[in-house]
């Protein structure tokens, strides 16, 4: 069950990134529940990021490839940061 929780979660971080951002990064997103399902909220700053991971929620950190997708997305809470996806590179 918790897999599929998961896996889930995973596919609504990859929907909720589909328009597309200046390339780069990193750049800070709040994270939120709303009918869509779990997905960044609204890009915040460094220091926002930061008040928010004091006050014991999470942040994310994203990274957006040259076609303005997201590349890689990083979950922060209580101190730990972990990846939560990467695109899959295109095959020749």
């Amino acid at each position: 069950m918790m897999k599929k929780i998961i896996i889930v979660m995973m596919i609504a971080v990859a929907a909720g990134c589909v328009s597309t951002h200046q390339p780069g990064g990193p750049y800070y997103f709040k994270w939120g529940l709303d009918y869509r399902g779990y997905r960044p909220t609204g890009e915040i700053t460094k220091s926002e990021a930061s008040e928010i991971s004091a006050e014991g929620y999470a942040y994310y950190i994203t990274y957006f490839g040259t076609d303005g997708k997201p590349d890689r997305m990083f979950k922060v809470y209580q101190g730990s940061t972990n990846l939560i996806y990467r695109a899959e590179k295109e095959k020749d």
